[in-house]
């Protein structure tokens, strides 16, 4: 028997951002989701209902007859438990506490400071440390109690940890402008298979997951070089020593004239979540903090 998904505040939240900017990739933008995330979002809440709640047209993406009053609705009922929580916000507020974060490297830069800051202005008396670690050594500082709770990377043993997914941007290929690749517009793995590979140590999901979908399309990678900073990895490939794998939100701020950026015609994902010890409570300033983070 299959437990049915039953539609909660972040699918409303995520629902009426839609509507509110009449396009997907704005929306997600907004809500420090990837555009994918939230598509998939919207659609398993459209299976959730039962009908259609989005036109898909080439001007935008509009509301539906349905979509229009489940709109109504949705704002009404986000309100009144709105509400319902401010009621006990001074509680909060008025508390006093340390909440420590383990981060794993990039995730902050992803969602920019300023997100994690305003957290701090609303309750400026809870003292918010947050420290970055790699993907391996967050978890280690969760299970070790260096932190209460952790941005991880996926994947992530659920027999370990308490999990809630939290985003995901897309993988890409940094390649240089004299390699044949850099006539593409998309990358393949299977387009992989002769290039040298500059790729995050084994430190960094990445590593393993890249190594996996390599040997689903039937080769071992040459891995060339493992880093523990991207930013180098971008570097060795503007000077064409191989091909650097890298995310969306890093790959943009390159500012090297001779490299391109490449998509994954693979669903090849950065998927972040939000990790705490398994079957331990939380207190209510991480409760509060995982509210805000829109879960």
């Amino acid at each position: 028997m299959h437990r049915r998904n039953l539609v909660n505040t972040k699918d409303l939240h995520y629902f009426i951002t839609v509507c509110q900017e009449g396009s997907i990739s704005k929306a997600a933008q907004r809500l420090f989701i990837s555009p994918q995330g939230l598509s998939k979002n919207i659609k398993n809440l459209e299976n959730e209902v039962g009908v259609s709640l989005f036109i898909r047209t080439s001007t935008g993406i509009h509301p539906t007859y349905n979509g229009k009053k489940f709109e109504t609705e949705a704002i009404e009922l986000v309100k009144s438990i709105e509400n319902l929580k401010n009621m006990f916000l001074g509680q909060l507020e008025n508390q006093h506490g340390v909440l420590k974060i383990a981060s794993a490297l990039g995730i902050i830069s992803s969602c920019s400071l300023d997100f994690f800051f305003k957290f701090n202005e609303k309750y400026p008396n809870i003292d918010v440390q947050i420290s970055e670690f790699t993907d391996v050594d967050v978890e280690e500082s969760i299970l070790n109690g260096l932190a209460d709770i952790g941005l991880a990377v996926e994947p992530v043993d659920r027999s370990k940890f308490h999990v809630i997914p939290f985003s995901s941007e897309d993988e890409c290929l940094v390649v240089h402008k004299s390699n044949p690749l850099s006539k593409k517009t998309k990358i393949s793995f299977l387009d992989l298979k002769e290039e040298k590979i500059i790729i995050e140590s084994k430190k960094f999901k990445v590593y393993s997951k890249f190594v996996d979908y390599c040997r689903i399309f039937g080769f071992e990678p040459n891995i060339l070089f493992e880093s523990t900073e991207i930013g180098f990895a971008h570097k060795l490939a503007h000077l064409n020593k191989g091909v650097a794998l890298s995310v969306a939100s890093a790959a943009k701020d390159i500012t090297y004239e001779d490299v391109i950026i490449l998509p994954f015609e693979e669903n090849f994902l950065w998927e972040w979540c939000v990790i705490s010890r398994i079957n331990e409570g939380l207190s209510p300033v991480c409760l509060e903090f995982i509210k805000y983070l829109g879960l």
